[in-house]
């Protein structure tokens, strides 16, 4: 037996697949239609259609409309944010990058830090730098 992983069950999931079918059908028949007519016509909620263009899945299956770009509202019909603010997070990102890979971690060294580096280099040796041996009485 499969087992999918949902976080709706099947019921509704079936459920979502027909609005979706009515959805991507109705766009495919009335190209340029908006959010909203495309709810209106099919007898969903706004959301249910703008759901389903969010998650890309009308535009995987070829179906187009328009909608705004989910970082500064411009009326798009591909994608989920517009090209100019993909440009923009794309050179916030690399900008975030650069800054990183030019932060070199450098701790300053603290008293403690110092004397634990000289135990270090004194490890099996007495106060004179002789080294202790293992019988020593």
């Amino acid at each position: 037996m499969v087992k999918f992983l949902r976080d709706i069950c099947s019921k509704c999931h079936q459920e979502e697949e027909e609005y979706f079918i009515q959805v991507k059908d109705y766009i495919r028949a009335h190209p340029g239609a908006s959010i909203g007519e495309v709810a209106g016509n099919v007898g969903i909620a706004v959301k249910r259609v703008e759901h389903f263009v969010n998650s890309g899945r009308l535009e995987r299956a070829g179906v187009h409309i328009t909608h705004e770009c989910q970082t500064c509202g411009l009326i798009i019909s591909d994608g989920i944010i517009c090209p100019k603010c993909s440009t923009g997070l794309q050179t916030q990102v690399d900008s975030l990058k650069k800054s990183i890979s030019d932060e070199k971690p450098k701790q300053p060294q603290t008293a403690a830090d110092k004397d634990k580096s000289k135990d270090k280099s004194k490890k099996g040796k007495d106060d004179e730098g002789l080294h202790i041996g293992k019988n020593k009485k």
